[in-house]
């Protein structure tokens, strides 16, 4: 928020013995700004400041008539993806460690400090998570101020705390980065990736997480929702819901960009990856079969990035893209791998990507479509060890629906992380050729059962 430019008295000033200052309270630009002056003289002065940053983290003393401070967590610290509990501060004076009280609220803790007169001040504040038995330095500010011969107000920003984020962070405070990946602690703690194991870094945070499931409870795949799917993940990790409304291809005056049906949730047992995509509703459904090319009719693509190379091009290890028809070729009937006895039908409709590596004989995908009441439906079983998806950390994926309206080739292609168009453009449609459009998703591993 804006503050304008003031100038106030000072507080009176309280001396203790041997003519210690105590930390006193001021008011700026009349909003109550919350510092930390050093008061060095027994007369009053004429303060000036103004500043248009937010102010976050505060030393607030709690009395003009004691030394008692207070101070606040910055705000980027109160994040749910940290251990609250375990966040604390240590604060410094000239090398002492000051004894602090976390208060009722979690995020401030009193303490007790005194600065004699003419004497240099360093003050460092380091916010520390003890993480799996250890220390885990998140964020630190350090500030001088030599020979305090008079009031001077100290206030910390965010922006004043090194987290990692600036050149130089790292260099200046190796505590920031204990796995010596170059990604800071803060950002793999925010990003639910491991601080001290240096192949896991926040860069690669998913975008949604998938949770377990016993293997007992898997669904069937038979193109229905089982009861099982109402514990699948449908949202991101911010809370948006899976869809699949990236215009990628046509202009669908039904479809606006961010406004389709299309939607997608996902389980895994630890053996196998579950999907369940949800196509055309009803109301606006126009399935067609009968292209030779499946893209051309409505299918989903399923694109997967094993070791998250994030490559321009296909490496051929573990890239893989695959597309999947909502109906038998010329059939006018719903597409699946197999049929009731459980051997393979001869009908079934797959295909690999040119550029993918193969999946031969398709093995490790089971999949059956169904063209319901409501809306079209598509379910997916692959197989984690044969199709290597990994368990535990974050891998390229997308999901996208191709729509046929007429027959003959598609009009419209939406995605659910490959980017959209642009306005004027009629397609972005390239994940096929470059595997970097991918998002990211990880597969949470399984609890231990329960005995």
């Amino acid at each position: 928020m804006k503050m304008d430019c003031a100038i106030l008295p000072s507080p009176s000033i309280s001396l203790g013995d041997n003519d210690t200052m105590h930390i006193m309270k001021e008011l700026i630009g009349g909003s109550k700004f919350y510092g930390m002056p050093w008061l060095a003289g027994v007369f009053a002065l004429m303060l000036s400041a103004c500043s248009d940053r937010e102010q976050q983290s505060i030393f607030q003393p709690t009395s003009q008539d004691t030394a008692m401070w207070e101070i606040a967590a910055p705000e980027f610290l109160r994040e749910r993806a940290l251990n609250q509990a375990q966040v604390n501060p240590r604060v410094t004076l000239n090398g002492a460690t000051l004894n602090l009280t976390p208060q009722a609220n979690g995020f401030i803790y009193q303490g007790f400090a005194q600065v004699p007169q003419g004497e240099d001040v360093v003050l460092r504040v380091e916010w520390i998570e003890f993480f799996r038995s250890r220390e885990l330095l998140l964020a630190i500010a350090d500030m001088t101020y030599p020979e305090v011969s008079r009031d001077t107000a100290v206030i910390l920003f965010d922006d004043d705390y090194a987290v990692g984020d600036n050149d130089g962070d790292l260099e200046r405070y190796p505590r920031l980065d204990d796995d010596n990946d170059n990604v800071p602690n803060l950002a793999e703690r925010l990003e639910n990736s491991d601080p001290l194991l240096s192949t896991d870094p926040g860069l690669f945070r998913a975008d949604a997480f998938i949770a377990g499931i016993d293997p007992a409870r898997a669904p069937v795949i038979d193109g229905s929702y089982d009861l099982v799917w109402g514990e699948a993940q449908y949202q991101d990790r911010d809370g948006n819901n899976l869809q699949i409304d990236n215009r990628m291809l046509g202009f669908d005056p039904d479809r606006p960009e961010g406004s389709t049906e299309f939607r997608w949730g996902a389980l895994h047992d630890s053996q196998f990856l579950y999907l369940f995509v949800l196509g055309e509703s009803v109301e606006n459904r126009t399935s067609q079969g009968d292209s030779t090319l499946p893209w051309h009719d409505d299918a989903i693509d399923i694109f997967w990035d094993g070791n998250r190379s994030q490559g321009s091009t296909y490496d051929g290890v573990d890239d893989y893209h695959l597309t999947l028809p909502l109906m038998k070729l010329g059939l006018g009937t719903r597409n699946r791998s197999r049929l009731e006895d459980g051997s393979l039908d001869p009908d079934g409709r797959a295909e690999t990507g040119i550029n993918s590596v193969p999946i031969v004989g398709l093995d490790g995908v089971e999949f059956a479509m169904c063209i319901c009441p409501s809306q079209d439906t598509y379910e997916i079983r692959l197989d984690l060890t044969k199709l290597q998806i990994p368990i535990g950390q974050s891998f390229g994926f997308d999901v996208q629906i191709n729509n046929d309206i007429d027959g003959q080739n598609r009009e419209f292609k939406f995605g659910w992380r490959a980017p959209s168009a642009q306005p004027a453009e009629f397609s972005s449609d390239l994940t096929w050729q470059d595997p970097s459009r991918m998002g990211l998703i990880e597969l949470v591993p399984n609890p231990p059962p329960i005995n």
